[in-house]
């Protein structure tokens, strides 16, 4: 039986019973960062200790705890300045904002007192296909050599 996403200001921890109600929403994202899918929220939920609300119908508030401290992550853009503001009563920063989101609403940010910071530590990458398959030229060097160390620590068999 599903379990509903409780209505923002009330968080609940993130469950599988929750997977119908947040895939769709999540799935709607445009800005595809890897971190609002539901697998990832779920297979991370108690590293992070993810909790999840509800805010209005299609959007998600996501807070977690990293180092001891407390974030938000808000997949589908800031909420309104009150809002914001209580958020900000129990988290230290605001984790994964997309660009879209980010960059129209840093002015809004700044005038609250806020900065905001890339993290390159947590962009996502992209490779083609053919490159990974390959591993070409000096970009794939420490590619090859992790793969050249699985070969010869573990045994395996090709599928």
């Amino acid at each position: 039986m599903p379990m509903p996403i409780p209505s923002y200001p009330e968080f609940a921890a993130v469950s599988i019973e929750m997977r119908d109600e947040i895939h769709p929403i999540l799935s709607q994202l445009k800005s595809g960062i890897s971190e609002f899918t539901f697998a990832n929220l779920f297979l991370f939920r108690d590293t992070y200790a993810y909790r999840v609300s509800r805010l209005g119908k299609n959007r998600l508030i996501i807070s977690g705890t990293k180092g001891g401290e407390p974030f938000v992550a808000l997949p589908g853009g800031l909420p309104r300045d009150e809002v914001l503001m209580e958020l900000f009563n129990d988290h230290l920063y605001i984790k994964n904002l997309a660009q879209e989101y980010a960059e129209p609403e840093q002015l809004r940010l700044e005038r609250m007192g806020f900065c905001v910071i890339e993290d390159r530590d947590n962009f996502d990458y992209l490779y083609t296909v053919k490159d990974l398959a390959h591993l070409p030229g000096k970009k794939y060097h420490k590619k090859r050599n992790l793969v050249k160390q699985f070969i010869n620590n573990y045994e395996y068999s090709e599928v």
